[in-house]
């Protein structure tokens, strides 16, 4: 073998080896740098979805909240006569609220309140304007008359007058909100006019 060709052997050899050096050093930069992208995509996402978070928390802190907190009748529910309910519909939120209200009566046992089915009208009984930490009075009139019989029955604690009301309202930016409320009257609080909140039934968004 002529010196020529030891050469030769050698710097191929040496040629090797660099390359071999450097695709080692390229792959461990690739890694490097896949590692370094991803890192950036994770902190790219929960950036994002920190300020979702922060967003929808603005969004609640300053949206309406529209519910009832007492409801009372004009006066004590009597037989024969139509039933006359007093809701006092409030705004505790931070924005006002355009409210539409509907409502239904129903009677039934005391615990009744998941077995009363009913469709919300296509129209409201009332539409207001509710500012913040303020509100209104819907007066909701019953279609139904009561006997004596069924009178007593309230009074005693085995049947119930229920009021169902449906609150609809919309916030200055155009999202729309709801509140369902169940409301009853039975046993003492039938002397004093007293609705309060039933077991279930109560629900919003």
């Amino acid at each position: 073998m002529t010196k020529y060709e030891i050469s030769q052997i050698i710097l191929s050899s040496v040629t090797l080896t660099a390359a071999i050096i450097v695709a080692c050093i390229y792959g461990c930069q690739l890694t490097e740098m896949q590692k370094t992208s991803g890192a950036a995509i994770d902190a790219t996402k929960l950036t994002k979805d920190s300020l979702d978070f922060a967003r929808e928390n603005a969004r609640r802190d300053q949206r309406p909240w529209v519910s009832i907190p007492t409801a009372i009748c004009s006066k004590p529910p009597r037989a024969g006569e139509p039933i006359e309910v007093n809701a006092q519909v409030s705004n505790t939120g931070r924005s006002p609220a355009l409210v539409e209200t509907a409502y239904r009566f129903f009677t039934g046992e005391s615990e009744a309140a998941n077995d009363v089915q009913w469709n919300t009208p296509d129209k409201p009984e009332s539409v207001a304007l509710i500012a913040p930490n303020s509100g209104y009075v819907v007066t909701a009139v019953s279609d139904l008359t009561l006997t004596r019989e069924y009178i007593n029955a309230v009074r005693a604690g085995a049947k119930s007058i229920f009021l169902k009301v449906s609150i609809h309202y919309k916030y200055p930016s155009g999202n729309s909100y709801w509140t369902n409320v169940c409301l009853k009257c039975s046993g003492p609080d039938l002397d004093i006019g007293h609705l309060h909140a039933c077991g279930s039934g109560n629900e919003a968004r």
